[in-house]
């Protein structure tokens, strides 16, 4: 019975992780090579916790630092902090590293799977690398780490965190700062 109940409260997680990801995630708009209404994701997610946003760079000090990276119409960083515990964004993206592939099947039909083979073939279209979104305890923040590659001009965008806040059942965007710079 035990098995039974774990499978299923990760099978809703899982199926958060989509949802949230296709109702914050929009199809690019203007400026762009490619068809404003695809996206083409990276088929794996960015693994944080590693290459990406280390478990020691997950503290309070550091995220005020990044947070007061642009000083102009800033929201309270402290608002954020009381409402995402970062000892359990730590415990989450460690947990979090054992399934990497992103299931296209969960994804609204803009998304579109890339990987090595298509960017060779496909050097004028831009890729966005995606992490696992991240929650509160209380599920109604939540944060998502992006970053866009260009091919044809072997650049990349750098990492940008996005933190949400969901007012009236909508994913609302609170704010987002550049972990690094590509």
């Amino acid at each position: 019975m035990k098995l039974i109940i774990l499978l299923f409260l990760s099978s809703l997680a899982y199926g958060q992780d989509y949802e949230f990801i296709n109702e914050v995630i929009n199809p690019y708009d203007n400026g762009n090579p490619i068809p404003k209404d695809s996206i083409y994701l990276y088929h794996n997610f960015i693994p944080l916790g590693t290459q990406y946003l280390s478990k020691e760079s997950i503290n309070e000090k550091s995220v005020k630092l990044w947070w007061n990276e642009i000083k102009n119409n800033q929201p309270p960083v402290e608002l954020f902090l009381e409402n995402f515990n970062l000892e359990h964004l730590k415990s989450d993206i460690a947990k979090s590293q054992n399934d990497s592939i992103i299931d296209f099947n969960k994804l609204k039909k803009y998304f579109h799977r890339s990987d090595t083979k298509f960017l060779n073939e496909n050097p004028r279209n831009n890729i966005t690398y995606i992490s696992k979104p991240y929650f509160n305890c209380k599920k109604d923040w939540a944060l998502i780490v992006t970053s866009t590659y260009i091919p044809y001009i072997n650049t990349s965008s750098g990492g940008l965190m996005h933190i949400y806040v969901k007012i009236s059942g909508k994913w609302i965007l609170y704010y987002q700062f550049t972990l690094w710079t590509g």
